[in-house]
């Protein structure tokens, strides 16, 4: 692959993890200024019990924090793209969900109610987009360490683990 192609993926790469990281940072500091609202979000969900949904309303905000960090900051970028697929995933699930319900809820994606914004269409599409954008990211991640061929570098997986030292 020549240096063109490796500077494409690079910005691909980049470019992915800003965007994705500036929407988890905004969704997760939304969703921890307005706790409680968020709490009867995901409980208007009814995916899981209400002690179940306490739990989730606290540990998702700290996830997409860390998750909008990581990339901007470029430590375990592919790590932290590979948690923005499954919580990608996580929420074109859930919206799915409530649209085949043809239930009428609060969405919660950004805290507070989300200024009475219901699921729908509109949040479907969204969640889908922030699932692509994750895929892309990995994708033009990992695209870019095969060129080296050294992909455990770019996922920030160490190439041995202190463990397995001196047992091979």
């Amino acid at each position: 692959m020549n240096q063109y192609k490796k500077r494409i993926f690079h910005w691909l790469e980049a470019g992915a993890s800003v965007a994705l990281g500036a929407v988890f940072l905004i969704s997760g500091l939304g969703k921890t200024a307005y706790p409680y609202q968020f709490f009867r979000a995901v409980e208007a969900y009814r995916l899981v019990a209400t002690h179940e949904a306490m739990y989730v309303a606290m540990v998702l905000p700290i996830a997409e924090l860390l998750v909008g960090l990581f990339p901007l900051s470029a430590v375990a970028r592919g790590g932290a793209l590979i948690c923005a697929a499954c919580l990608g995933d996580l929420f074109v699930f859930v919206n799915t969900s409530v649209i085949v319900r043809n239930m009428v809820i609060p969405c919660g994606c950004f805290g507070g109610g989300s200024n009475g914004e219901t699921v729908g269409m509109w949040t479907l599409l969204r969640a889908i987009a922030v699932l692509l954008l994750a895929v892309i990211g990995l994708y033009a991640a990992l695209r870019r360490a095969d060129t080296s061929r050294d992909a455990t570098k770019t996922l920030g997986v160490p190439k041995k683990f202190p463990v397995m030292q001196g047992r091979e």
